[in-house]
């Protein structure tokens, strides 16, 4: 697409797709406080929490793998429409089959079954956005220019997390602190992830239909050309064109290839891993004991220092799509800093009654940190491949990703787990 308004509709969908790949696991967690309530004795905070980052890291393994038996547009079309199905199911469940039971306590007998109807509706939906988010990343390397559509992505996931919080926010003036109010605010994340992944779809339906149109209106001009030189391409000395194309194809889906590819990403890849990984253990890690000292902020404090987070999150996943200051050779150089500087400081956090500004200041430092790092290697990543490797390149940085994703998870829990107690200041 060459025109600024079809590289609009592009940056458009990659900006929805990315922010529809958040919402689904965004929406759980909106609802794991109703979920605990309904389902005391299942301890679904680290349940679900498991189930989801194990499911997207399998997925995601395995939608590289198989990369080769089907394009990336049939993919991210089919896991779209599976995505949105699959989120219709936890609302419906939450409003006609949890209420009732909620408000009758006594009435416990189904609990199993829709505990288990909810862990397989999470699977569902994890294992499809898996697909949805590798292929996305995929098609992002392979028609990407300068990195701009892996960018949008990242971009959109940033201004998700913005849209989480106003919408909790609504959601909590709207709604009372009851059952049927909490199952009712769930309710209304959920359907707000599946208007994004209906509204994902529409624009990616949309751009790969001028895609097509455009690569039409191409090639039949080189049609009578293409005749012309049929013949020669046939000849004995070159081999048939299509068989050539064929092995080149099943080559490029090769084990080989995947290796040649994984050793030129690499730097881009196990930065982003370690840069998750160094921010799931931070925050909420180090953060979840952490209590307001100065400010007295009680339970709003939690609510600050993600609101801050985030903010400082799409500030960084925007600013290498304006400027990009970082090189393929020295983008792990930030992740090295965030292993020294935010481990220990976070680490005085948690010992130490620091006044609140700090904390505040070190989250916010952390979410840009992390964005602007992990949003430069995955635009860095593909443009390290040749064209018709950065598909896989692609896929292969997104495994990255939700490598760190999962380990960040694992251990940001485990250490939310400790249980410290500050030393008095001297």
């Amino acid at each position: 697409m060459g025109s600024a308004g079809d590289r609009g509709l592009e940056r458009a969908t990659f900006l929805v797709c990315g922010a529809t790949t958040v919402l689904p696991w965004l929406s759980f967690i909106s609802a794991v406080d109703f979920f605990k309530d309904v389902f005391p004795d299942y301890k679904v905070q680290y349940v679900t929490a498991a189930v989801n980052m194990s499911t997207l890291l399998l997925f995601t393994f395995i939608n590289m793998c198989l990369s080769n038996y089907s394009t990336t547009e049939n993919r991210m079309r089919i896991s779209g429409y599976l995505l949105a199905a699959f989120l219709v199911i936890v609302p419906l469940m939450n409003e006609f089959l949890i209420v009732p039971i909620a408000n009758a306590p006594t009435d416990d007998s189904k609990l199993p079954v829709l505990f288990a109807v909810l862990i397989l509706a999470e699977v569902a939906a994890a294992a499809t956005n898996a697909v949805f988010q590798s292929s996305l990343y995929g098609m992002a390397g392979e028609m990407q220019v300068d990195g701009d559509l892996m960018g949008r992505s990242e971009v959109g996931k940033g201004i998700a997390g913005i849209g989480v919080l106003v919408l909790r926010a609504l959601t909590k003036a709207v709604f009372p602190e009851t059952h049927t109010g909490m199952a009712h605010s769930g309710t209304a994340f959920f359907l707000a992830a599946v208007f994004l992944a209906g509204a994902s779809m529409i624009l990616f339906d949309r751009m790969m239909a001028k895609r097509r149109r455009l690569a039409s209106a191409k090639a039949d001009p080189e049609a009578g050309q293409e005749a012309k030189v049929e013949a020669t391409e046939t000849t004995a000395l070159l081999g048939d064109r299509k068989e050539a194309v064929a092995e080149e194809d099943l080559e490029s889906h090769s084990w080989a290839v995947h290796i040649e590819v994984f050793r030129a990403v690499k730097n881009c890849a196990f930065t982003t891993m370690v840069a998750f990984i160094v921010c799931l253990a931070c925050f909420p890690g180090l953060t979840s004991s952490l209590q307001s000292t100065s400010w007295n902020l009680g339970s709003w404090f939690p609510l600050v220092l993600i609101s801050l987070y985030n903010i400082g999150d799409l500030v960084g996943k925007t600013s290498p799509t304006i400027k990009m200051c970082l090189r393929a050779d020295n983008v792990h150089m930030p992740a090295i800093f965030m292993v020294i500087f935010f481990v220990p400081a976070f680490l005085s956090c948690l010992f130490f009654q620091l006044h609140d500004l700090v904390p505040c200041i070190l989250v916010i430092a952390l979410g840009a940190m992390t964005g602007y790092v992990t949003t430069s290697a995955m635009m860095l990543g593909p443009a390290q491949v040749p064209p018709n490797r950065r598909d896989t390149a692609g896929q292969l940085c997104a495994l990255f990703l939700i490598s760190g994703l999962c380990f960040g998870s694992l251990i940001g829990m485990g250490i939310s787990h400790m249980h410290v107690t500050p030393l008095a200041r001297g």
